[in-house]
């Protein structure tokens, strides 16, 4: 019967995307999608403070500190301290940072993107036209 709803049925692809995702970036890239998600947040190559970052990524700022030090190891974040308020941590994605999450989402975006368009006959960028239009919607009315 769930599988009649489109709210059933959109959540299923969603967590299936997710894992089929997960997998690939591990084996590609070495970096979760969880991780994956990270890099995506900084993507757009501004500095964001460590409480925005938390409400991107929907977890605690707590969650988001821990994150540091793995991504900064590995060359792919930088962080400062505000000038306005000096407890205020900006992040942003160093070169590398910024490489790995364009090159890792040009990936995913072309391996689904490919796995989908050879079975079926669906017009993908008109669906995500409206599976854009329905996120606003939905980001406006606060269900």
């Amino acid at each position: 019967m769930s599988e009649k709803r489109i709210s059933f049925t959109l959540n299923s692809l969603v967590r299936e995307m997710n894992s089929q995702a997960d997998a690939m970036l591990r084996s590609r890239f070495s970096i979760t999608y969880s991780q994956f998600r990270f890099l995506q947040a900084l993507a757009g190559g501004q500095q964001i403070d460590v409480t925005r970052l938390a409400e991107l990524l929907t977890v605690t700022k707590g969650a988001v500190s821990k994150r540091l030090a793995w991504f900064g190891e590995r060359g792919l974040i930088e962080s400062a301290h505000s000038t306005e308020n000096a407890k205020t941590l900006l992040v942003s994605l160093t070169a590398k940072g910024l490489s790995l999450a364009e090159e890792s989402a040009n990936f995913l975006d072309g391996s689904f993107t490919s796995h989908v368009s050879e079975g079926l006959s669906i017009d993908l960028s008109a669906l995500n036209t409206e599976l854009q239009e329905i996120l606003v919607q939905m980001r406006q009315a606060k269900l």
